[in-house]
């Protein structure tokens, strides 16, 4: 598996954009492993959890992504979407 960030993220996105969630979730999880501190990666992991309804491991992305980036303002704007349904 490939180190490259951009490369992670572009992979992940294609899956994510082709509805494989399963492939996208996995793309993004081997990126997390390379990149712990990289809200971007973190960001779309939830992006895909939310895509398989999974709002548990969603929100978590979502409050890592704030931890790492507080004026991630997309990642507060999905979260707030998962806390208030």
């Amino acid at each position: 598996m490939t180190e490259d960030k951009q490369l992670i993220l572009e992979t992940g996105k294609f899956y994510f954009l082709n509805q494989k969630y399963d492939k996208a979730i996995e793309m993004f999880k081997k990126g997390v492993e390379y990149f712990p501190e990289d809200a971007d990666i973190h960001f779309n992991l939830g992006v895909a959890y939310e895509g398989i309804n999974d709002l548990e491991h969603a929100k978590d992305c979502f409050e890592r992504v704030l931890e790492i980036n507080r004026e991630y303002a997309q990642a507060e704007k999905h979260l707030e979407k998962i806390v208030n349904r």
